[in-house]
């Protein structure tokens, strides 16, 4: 397993551990990364490339899941 695979496993176990719910666990993962990019684009470049990111993680997500 590659080192963003183990991170990214590890991300995800903790956020659903810590929390009630697994939209909950989502809820806390975006925000985590919402903060990540503004601290280093400002809160508009963050809006707009967490709009962005959502957009690519769905089309990606119906791509490896389309029948």
């Amino acid at each position: 397993m590659e080192d963003k695979e183990k991170l990214t496993a590890l991300l995800i176990r903790t956020a659903i551990c810590g929390t009630d719910h697994p939209a909950n666990a989502a809820t806390l993962l975006m925000s985590a990364a919402a903060s990540i990019l503004a601290q280093q684009f400002g809160e508009d470049e963050a809006g707009a490339l967490m709009l962005s990111i959502i957009g690519t993680a769905r089309s990606e997500w119906t791509r490896a899941h389309a029948n």
